[in-house]
């Protein structure tokens, strides 16, 4: 989820101030993200920006199995809801 807001402070500057939302539910995690940018109009052609923001990745669904140990077989193991996850073994 992803909301920002874009002002125009005057004819040349220009504001946008946002936050990006992201929820992860295999493992119950979740990250919010703010962002902040300027931009300064030197004339109809030419313009000087500035942006600042913390940017998250997800990684591919394989990285999120927890791999279980102490067993002979191979074993993944990760949450569904607080009370339930889901295992498979080979």
């Amino acid at each position: 989820m992803r909301h920002e807001l874009n002002f125009k402070a005057s004819r040349e500057w220009t504001m946008n101030v946002g936050v990006h939302y992201l929820l992860l539910l295999l493992n119950h995690s979740n990250s919010i993200e703010p962002r902040l940018s300027a931009s300064y109009a030197m004339d109809d052609k030419q313009r000087l920006s500035l942006g600042f923001g913390l940017h998250s990745q997800v990684q591919p669904l394989g990285t999120y199995f927890e791999p279980m140990e102490g067993a002979l077989e191979t074993a993944y193991q990760f949450p569904l809801i607080p009370l339930i996850s889901y295992r498979i073994e080979f």
